[in-house]
């Protein structure tokens, strides 16, 4: 009798684990990441992953908001980019790379150079990671419109999973880190280039979206 107990006490203790697992197993893609020719860094995995919407309505909001993230951050890594290249002028204008090291200001332009390149470095990771999240959830969109190839849209994305990129394949091949060296090859010389977020676009649009 004790034993019976035991089991049915663990199996109370197991089935809640077992549900939220499969809970969670339908509320984003993908679920392993280990079935893929590569995978991304761990850092970038979260704003990869396709979040799962409850509706198409809600997929279409969260794409507007992640592109117009977007398009903030990468307002700001041009200005930034443009401020440094104005601000180098000033120090490099007519000069050559030794006459620039012989100026009374050159550790002045050199500590500017480090910070500015840091700078810019991190604005080009904050809009990096905006594209993600953006292409992320227009495929999400894409799901929610029944499109078949969804999966395959972040596969062929290098902000998506990116493993199907002829930039990935190109680098497989390089790195002679090719397990299908006749599938990488055929990836690398054609130019793949899915566009979800032009997709999601169109569809947003049908359901009355603006930007």
């Amino acid at each position: 009798m004790f034993k019976y107990r035991i089991l049915i006490l663990i199996t109370f203790l197991i089935l809640p684990l077992v549900a939220s697992c499969q809970k969670e197993s339908k509320t984003e893609w993908p679920n392993k990441w280990n079935k893929f020719i590569e995978e991304p860094l761990d850092k970038y995995k979260p704003h990869i992953t396709v979040k799962f919407k409850e509706n198409i309505n809600e997929a279409c909001e969260e794409f507007i908001k992640n592109e117009k993230l977007w398009s903030d951050s990468a307002w700001k890594r041009r200005r930034i980019s443009k401020d440094i290249q104005a601000k180098l002028k000033f120090y490099t204008e007519f000069k050559s790379d030794s006459e620039i090291e012989q100026t009374q200001n050159y550790k002045e332009y050199k500590e500017f150079l480090k910070k500015g390149n840091l700078t810019l470095g991190k604005a080009q990771e904050k809009e990096k990671v905006a594209m993600m999240r953006k292409v992320s959830s227009s495929i999400e969109v894409l799901r929610q419109a029944n499109y078949d190839d969804w999966k395959l849209q972040s596969r062929m994305h290098v902000r998506g999973v990116g493993d199907l990129t002829w930039v990935a394949a190109g680098r497989r091949l390089l790195e002679s880190k090719s397990d299908d060296i006749n599938r990488d090859q055929k990836i690398s010389k054609e130019l793949w280039s899915s566009s979800p977020a032009i997709e999601a676009r169109e569809i947003f649009s049908e359901f009355g979206f603006n930007n």
